[in-house]
């Protein structure tokens, strides 16, 4: 599972736009199936992409993942991953799927879609919304305190896993894997 928060900057009419290069990574969060978890902060690590990441994985997983893409399509290990059979899950259209297709999905937004109602629809548990609190008050991501950010990206990556897990469950017998 990959998460990542990144800078607020607007241009043409889109928030934390990837293709302006004003905005960039603050912090990622990556959780493994065995188990192992990274939240990593620009301020605070070395590297937000430590060497080997993407070692042993086949598939990343993430909520509206589309997002999180533009920041890393260009990095060098996720052409080559990409290459070499690595496949990408997006929860946010997996559940616009598993309903058929019922809410409207424009602009990555849909009613329901969302990683808080998806989270309490499989069994995880919504988080305080300080931080798009922060966002909406213009505060760039990078002066948000690092605990605070650090504690929501980790609520943000476990429960996309539950969401992930929950919808393989559905997805399987289904045959729509």
């Amino acid at each position: 599972v990959i998460d990542l928060e990144t800078s607020i900057y607007e241009s043409f009419n889109r928030r934390a736009n990837a293709f302006d290069s004003r905005n960039y990574i603050v912090a990622n969060g990556l959780k493994y199936q065995d188990g192992r978890k990274l939240v990593l902060h620009k301020l605070r690590d070395d590297s937000l992409f430590p060497a080997g990441w993407l070692d042993g994985v086949t598939c990343l997983v993430g909520q509206n993942i589309k997002f999180d893409m533009q920041y890393i399509w260009s990095r060098p290990e996720v052409q080559e991953w990409l290459k070499n059979g690595g496949r990408i899950y997006d929860t946010m259209y997996a559940e616009y799927l598993l309903t058929g297709q019922h809410q409207r999905f424009e602009n990555g937004q849909a009613e329901g879609l969302d990683l808080n109602s998806l989270a309490l629809k499989y069994g995880g548990t919504t988080k305080p919304d300080i931080i798009k609190e922060y966002w909406q008050a213009g505060i760039q991501t990078i002066d948000i305190d690092q605990d605070e950010l650090l504690e929501y990206l980790d609520g943000d990556i476990v429960n996309t896993e539950i969401v992930f897990l929950g919808q393989i469950k559905k997805y399987v017998p289904m045959g729509m894997t």
